[in-house]
């Protein structure tokens, strides 16, 4: 097992309450909750099931890549219109290193960045925005969910971004 893995398997899940009173505290239109899913799910489309495989070898590496880039989700316009339309600045930081994450795998092809933008939008988008899914995957990849927390995994990804600007 990975040391990567093991750190996001000891990754304890946020309190429920805890996610709940953030919840009421949100003042989000239903179509911010409507991005986040579609941004959610377009992610789980490029890293799922091993997808990201394709970005890194076989035929169809360039197709792929193609798909990646043109993705109406996966631009910088449509996140930052996201992150303006959130009401805690917390989450908006979150967004923020997703638009960092996004602009270093265009840049460099990093697949490593595609997985770490797709934990931050799986847990703001499982645990806090579309919380009534029955997959409750958490990384423990944003600020906004660890608070106090485990901040191991949001330091990784931090790392990353600095190291690859």
């Amino acid at each position: 097992m990975s040391v990567e893995k093991s750190i996001e398997n000891s990754i304890e899940k946020p309190n429920r309450q805890y996610v709940s009173i953030l919840g009421m505290n949100m003042h989000e239109e239903e179509s911010t909750r409507d991005k986040m899913e579609q941004l959610h799910i377009e992610l789980n489309h490029l890293v799922g099931a091993g997808n990201t495989d394709y970005l890194v070898w076989g035929q169809y590496i360039e197709a792929h890549w193609d798909e990646f880039y043109e993705s109406p989700y996966l631009n910088v316009s449509f996140l930052t219109e996201l992150s303006i339309h959130v009401s805690l600045e917390v989450v908006a930081e979150d967004i923020h290193k997703v638009i960092d994450l996004v602009a270093i795998a265009k840049q460099k092809k990093s697949v490593k960045a595609i997985r770490y933008a797709d934990k931050i939008v799986n847990d703001l988008n499982g645990w806090l925005y579309n919380p009534n899914q029955e997959d409750d995957v958490y990384w423990g990849a944003t600020a906004t969910l660890q608070g106090d927390g485990d901040q191991k995994v949001i330091r990784r990804i931090n790392k990353f971004i600095n190291n690859n600007r």
